[in-house]
């Protein structure tokens, strides 16, 4: 991957997000924004998600209860706070009751948007980070013409002007990678590494490999030329704590997460954070605190103790303007909020979220909301909505080139499927997905969990011995191992031999309390409580299948979770009737 001498790779485009107008309003969803004549509208947050709705759905009257069910999800609210919200929103637009324009009401029917609307092209901020890309490719270009009227090939100049190479191709890459183009800007990242290496200059090479590792999107597996360059970016260094040392150290640890022995990554990040904590620099503290929040990302360690750290992020960045570190803090804090069942604290930080995504408008950051959103939709139960969510953000995922794209997309697809009962058709996915990734236990078992719902018995029992061949203490306990129990659960319930049943839960009673996450929040797979009762009920314990329920049901409702809800419901009914839940 390395370029060309030269550098004039073109800056792959990103593409505008969508926005309507109507009479002298625009609405654009993509930053939380109404505008009047180019003037920004206060707004609140509820208000502006009411006027998104019926705006979406102007072909029709909208009925209250539907607004309510989208607008909190999950949530049980009195019909007078839809119609406080609609009394804000006509304030907004500028409404009285002699004068509607916009939101008509239809009496014991509900509402509709009347006014026509006109689909419009929003530049998003990734235009910015393009004009920036194109700036610094300008200045690279100027730096060819400088050296060939010198008679010098191009990475030949002297020291000082190839110093100036190279941190102009950091700015390149940086501005690439914000904008979205993420593989234009590792080319640039590598090229920047040539010329540290050339120089024997330890910072431009600590640049160049962490932009080019990306310290927001880390794989499952080890990228074995991120850590190689990670690891020559370090020993180029100096001795000693710098803020570069312990970004590197942090970022190779979120790296080495995936080793078989966890200790390094382990031993990585405590070292960061702790450099991190001895220099005056809240940046780096602050990343350090979130790669130590990912490397902890095991069972065995609680979502509090991590909640604790992502909650410090917060607190450093109180009163900073919206930052990467910060959108990564959030993201963690999600994730912890999610497993611990706390709906409410999940809605309040998911609206923290979006305010900071929107300020930032960078094209990676917009796909992870975008995939948080579309899991809250499915737990809402709105299960068509949350599949079109999921092509969306797989869309938009695979234009930045996130590696995660499909993944997610298969995690989200998994959960869409399990409650449309059409789990067999992801069996090609899912074997591709077995072949693809080594065999990791999450994806054999979702082969299984596939396999099973396929049938027949004897093809699924056959599928479930492959998944379990290794003992389940074998398998690696990181974020995955929670999610592969809980994708394995349901079948070997239905499905498996006595003692593959007691065996899985003598592995997920310790973990009662949490919720199963899938990844970094693409899905869930609900309690770990309502998988125990499954268990426990094909097991024939009645009444610890009955109190596995109950607690079941208590997390759902915590976690504003209703699709989930009624499959407790769904699986108590059938254990009533004398029939296996699976």
């Amino acid at each position: 991957m390395t370029p060309r001498d030269g550098f004039s790779a073109e800056v792959k485009p990103v593409e505008e997000s969508r926005g309507w107008s109507f009479g002298p309003f625009e609405l654009l969803p993509g930053r939380g924004l109404v505008r009047d004549d180019g003037v920004d509208v206060e707004i609140a947050a509820k208000p502006l998600a009411v006027l998104q709705h019926l705006v979406r759905h102007r072909e029709r009257v909208v009925s209250r209860r539907e607004l309510l069910e989208a607008i909190w999800p999950g949530v049980s609210v009195s019909d007078s706070a839809l119609t406080s919200v609609l009394r804000d929103l006509r304030r907004a637009l500028g409404e009285s009751g002699d004068e509607i324009r916009f939101v008509a009401t239809y009496r014991g029917r509900g509402l509709r948007f009347r006014a026509p609307v006109r689909a419009v092209q929003v530049q998003s901020g990734a235009s910015e980070w393009q004009e920036a890309a194109r700036h610094f490719e300008r200045a690279l270009r100027a730096l060819d013409l400088v050296s060939a009227s010198r008679g010098q090939a191009t990475g030949n100049e002297p020291h000082r002007e190839l110093r100036e190479r190279g941190d102009l191709l950091v700015a390149l890459a940086r501005a690439r990678w914000a904008g979205g183009s993420t593989d234009s800007a590792r080319s640039a990242f590598l090229y920047a590494a040539r010329v540290g290496r050339r120089t024997g200059d330890g910072q431009i090479l600590a640049e160049a490999a962490l932009g080019y590792a990306g310290r927001t999107d880390v794989t499952p597996g080890v990228n074995r030329e991120a850590v190689s360059l990670l690891e020559e970016a370090l020993a180029s260094l100096p001795d000693g704590d710098s803020a570069l040392r312990a970004e590197l150290l942090a970022r190779l640890g979120t790296e080495s997460y995936y080793e078989v022995d966890p200790r390094r990554s382990d031993d990585l990040t405590r070292e960061a954070m702790a450099m991190a904590e001895r220099i005056p620099d809240k940046g780096v503290l602050g990343y350090a605190i979130t790669a130590r929040h990912f490397v902890l990302q095991r069972p065995e360690v609680s979502p509090r103790e991590r909640l604790a750290l992502g909650e410090r992020v917060l607190s450093l960045f109180a009163d900073e303007p919206p930052s990467d570190v910060l959108a990564l803090a959030l993201q963690e804090c999600l994730v912890d909020q999610l497993e611990l069942g706390d709906g409410d604290a999940f809605d309040h930080t998911f609206q923290h979220y979006q305010q900071v995504v929107a300020a930032l408008e960078q094209p990676f950051f917009l796909w992870l909301e975008s995939v948080f959103a579309g899991m809250r939709t499915l737990l809402a139960g709105r299960v068509d909505e949350a599949e079109r969510a999921a092509h969306a953000s797989f869309e938009l995922g695979q234009r930045i080139g996130s590696p995660n794209a499909s993944l997610a997309l298969a995690g989200q697809l998994f959960g869409i499927r399990r409650e449309q009962d059409r789990l067999a058709e992801l069996l090609p996915i899912m074997d591709e997905m077995a072949a693809d990734d080594g065999g990791l236990p999450v994806f054999r078992a979702g082969r299984a969990a596939v396999l099973a719902a396929a049938g027949p018995p004897e093809r699924a029992r056959a599928a479930l011995d492959a998944a379990l061949a290794d003992e389940l203490d074998d398998f690696p306990r990181d974020q995955n191992w929670l999610a592969t129990l809980g994708t394995l659960a349901p079948a070997v319930a239905a499905f498996g031999r006595a003692s593959q049943i007691e065996l899985l839960v003598g592995q997920l009673a310790p973990y009662a309390d949490r919720v199963i996450v899938v990844g970094q929040g693409v899905t869930t797979h609900g309690a770990v409580s309502h998988h125990l009762g499954l268990l426990t009920a094909a097991l024939g314990a009645v009444e610890a299948a009955d109190r596995h329920f109950d607690h079941a049901e208590a997390v759902h409702a915590q976690l504003r979770a209703p699709l989930w809800l009624a499959r407790t419901r769904r699986a108590r009914d059938l254990r009533t009737d004398g029939q296996i839940p699976g």
